[in-house]
């Protein structure tokens, strides 16, 4: 029995070493794929904005496509990776680097305060597949709500106190008048918030 039990334990020491070498190689595998996005959206946005300055999120639009994936099939999932560049990543690894991810993105850091955060909100009474809101909550710890988009001005305030509440006061009323009480059936959104201490601080004079 010590000797089953010796070869139970070493096996089980094995697979949960691999599976760490695998979470870290699907995470490295993500970063790789946002970075190139980033680049793509910056690139396609310059072009769009030649006069003036961008200051964009591209980790926030990644997620925020990654999470809508989680509902997609066929084609629409197939243009979706292709656009994140995770076409060579599944589903379920890419989820699971996604939580890593943000995770780390979630620095307990005194110089650095860095939040992300994820809500998903859905017309009341609107059927929508249990396993999308799950992966969802479970993967991306996403706030997820049904709301009476019947009411828009209420929901459009739930959305904009969420989103001020998430950015410290930075982002207020993004959702006014983004609800159309008919044909509005889910609202999916990413929230970043990042505030920090300059190794050489500017020079206020300057």
């Amino acid at each position: 029995m010590k000797t089953n039990f010796r070869l139970l334990a070493t096996f089980s020491l094995i697979a949960l070493l691999q599976n760490i070498v695998a979470a870290e190689s699907d995470l490295s595998k993500l970063a790789a794929a946002n970075n190139t996005f980033a680049f793509k959206l910056l690139k396609q946005l310059a072009a769009e904005n030649q006069s003036g300055n961008l200051f964009v999120s591209p980790y926030s639009a990644a997620t925020a496509v990654q999470m809508a994936a989680n509902g997609a099939a066929g084609q629409t999932k197939a243009e979706m990776q292709q656009v994140l560049e995770t076409s060579g990543i599944s589903t379920a690894a890419l989820n699971a680097a996604s939580k890593a991810a943000s995770e780390l993105l979630n620095s307990k850091d005194t110089n650095v305060i860095l939040t992300t955060a994820n809500a998903l909100w859905y017309r009341q009474g609107v059927a929508v597949k249990p396993g999308f809101l799950e992966a969802n909550r479970e993967f991306f710890s996403s706030t997820v709500r049904a709301l009476d988009f019947a009411n828009a001005r209420a929901a459009e305030a739930e959305i904009n106190q969420w989103a001020s509440d998430q950015t410290h006061g930075r982002i207020n009323g993004i959702a006014d008048g983004m609800i159309d009480p008919i044909y509005t059936d889910l609202i999916l959104a990413n929230a970043i918030y990042f505030k920090g201490k300059w190794l050489d601080p500017f020079d206020a004079k300057l």
